[in-house]
């Protein structure tokens, strides 16, 4: 190895640890915030495609990995509208658009989250602290089953 290999692998090396340090202080800073999700780091070795037998060259990167399908902690809340999923799936929400007689329009596009912190808003509503609506399918007030299978 010449030292434009030594520099490189050395130069690699610390640019894996940073961006493993910013996902820790990412981690960090949003331990706190509902249904955050924490970013894992895996190191990967870079290995040439050529030569069958050839040995790793040494150079590292850092791998990062979102966790949106782990499951976190579920707390007991105060507030009747908190909800939460205990195992696979995503509350569906949707963006408001615009209103027609008041009523809210959402866009077309379907979003996904596991953050479960509804409130009733003024107009009945469940909405989540980033202004997002919980989408449902709607049920018949005199038998319980549902009146539809679309959001």
């Amino acid at each position: 190895m010449g030292i434009f290999g030594a520099l490189s692998t050395a130069v690699s090396g610390l640019q894996a640890q940073s961006t493993a340090l910013s996902n820790i202080s990412n981690n960090i800073a949003n331990s706190q915030t509902t249904a955050f999700k924490r970013t894992e780091t895996s190191f990967e070795e870079i290995v040439a495609a050529t030569g069958a037998n050839q040995a790793g060259s040494g150079v590292v990167r850092a791998n990062s990995q979102a966790t949106n399908t782990v499951a976190g902690d579920i707390l007991p809340s105060d507030v009747d509208t908190n909800i939460a999923i205990n195992g696979d799936g995503y509350f569906i929400i949707a963006e408001q658009t615009g209103t027609v007689d008041g009523d809210p329009i959402f866009g077309g596009v379907d979003l996904y989250t596991r953050q479960g912190d509804f409130e009733v808003d003024r107009n009945g509503f469940l909405v989540n602290s980033t202004g997002y609506f919980l989408k449902g399918i709607s049920v018949d007030a005199v038998t319980g089953n549902l009146s539809g299978t679309l959001p």
